[in-house]
């Protein structure tokens, strides 16, 4: 997203009020910046460019808040979205403590890690909301969305990856999950190496009530979302 910057205000990482609000509500959404993308991504793929394979897998949590953006930028063909719903009071505290290391390197000023917990909820909790009302709307223009949950990935990353392939009409290479396997594998010897998320030799711990938040405050604000897709 080269011609839009780090959106550090959009999970609530910097407060930027009147940044954040255009951000997620400028009319028209951001369909001029996405057509950028597009563009990017052909060159890239293009013959001069990165050789791929059949078809590219665009994952970003920014795009929640832009779904019918991408759906215009990309048609006219109906779009295929997949949406991976992890439990809200993870996704919270794990957002809380990237938001705060940001703090740390980008501003100088002091803010209570209450206030900074609250904007996070609320925003985190204000994108899913306009994330379920883009899809209702979608799905009714004849876009695709295909679930999956978090945790039945991580208990059958290959066996879900497998499924995924054969509901969007694409072929899974036996190959394809050896390297998928193998690259788990790695992953966890060196989170085990490491003795961190990144292997970096630090834990990584944090929890809700370090920003003043509580998990049934976190259900209360993912209530619908929870009801629908957890």
């Amino acid at each position: 997203m080269v011609d839009c910057a780090e959106p550090l205000h959009l999970w609530g990482a910097l407060e930027q009020q009147s940044s954040y609000e255009w951000y997620v509500g400028r009319r028209g959404g951001l369909h001029e910046m996405y057509e950028h993308y597009r563009q990017l991504l052909q060159v890239l793929c293009g013959p001069d460019g990165t050789a791929i394979g059949t078809h590219l897998v665009l994952k970003s949590p920014h795009h929640t808040f832009h779904l019918p953006s991408i759906a215009s930028a990309f048609g006219p063909e109906p779009s295929v979205f997949i949406w991976l719903h992890r439990q809200p009071v993870s996704v919270v505290g794990s957002c809380c403590s990237m938001n705060l290391h940001f703090r740390e390197y980008m501003s100088a000023g002091f803010e209570s890690p209450a206030t900074l917990g609250a904007r996070t909820l609320e925003r985190l909790a204000a994108c899913i909301t306009k994330a379920m009302a883009d899809r209702a709307v979608l799905e009714a223009a004849g876009h695709t969305f295909v679930d999956i949950r978090y945790d039945d990935l991580m208990a059958d990353a290959v066996g879900v990856i497998r499924k995924l392939y054969a509901t969007v009409g694409l072929q899974f290479e036996e190959e394809f999950g050896r390297r998928i396997e193998e690259h788990l594998a790695e992953g966890r010897a060196a989170r085990q190496k490491g003795g961190g998320a990144g292997g970096g030799g630090r834990g990584h711990s944090y929890s809700l009530e370090m920003f003043g938040l509580s998990k049934e405050e976190v259900e209360a604000a993912f209530a619908t979302y929870m009801r629908k897709y957890l």
